[in-house]
């Protein structure tokens, strides 16, 4: 994707669920254990949102048919702890 790969693609199956409304990208981060503090957390965060928006835009991404919202999630992990989630909310809709 845009020479690089989102962590995970939900992408509709329309064929078969054509009332299905959203499809998603979805970037996980990861922070070691002892690594968490707020400037690399807002890092990690920075890094993920900017990732989403470029994924958005590829050309695998932009072709799934159907007029689908594209969710974008964001989760950040410190070890095993789920530390941030979030939904980046620029707005993505493919006709």
């Amino acid at each position: 994707m845009n020479k690089g790969f989102a962590d995970i693609y939900f992408q509709p199956f329309l064929a078969k669920y054509p009332e299905i409304g959203h499809s998603y990208l979805l970037e996980l981060k990861y922070l070691r254990r002892g690594e968490l503090n707020g400037q690399l957390l807002e890092a990690k965060i920075g890094e993920a949102t900017e990732q989403l928006s470029k994924y958005a835009q590829d050309p695998f991404v932009q072709a799934t048919p159907g007029a689908t919202k594209l969710r974008k999630l964001l989760a950040v992990f410190h070890g095993w702890e789920l530390v941030h989630r979030e939904e980046c909310h620029a707005e993505h809709v493919r006709r």
